[in-house]
């Protein structure tokens, strides 16, 4: 199988997951929908293993 950018589980479980269980503390403060400036948060794909 090719790598590509097909991800490797359903995106829409990371809004499931309950982060208010979360106990680390960042500065600037992060969260799934703002995860730091320029970054994303998105499920593994293919492509990523051998990164």
């Amino acid at each position: 199988m090719k790598p590509d950018e097909t991800p490797m589980f359903d995106p829409s479980l990371l809004k499931e997951v309950d982060w208010s269980q979360n106990t680390a503390i960042f500065s600037p403060a992060i969260s799934p929908t703002h995860p730091g400036e320029g970054l994303v948060l998105r499920p593994l794909c293919t492509a990523d293993l051998n990164k």
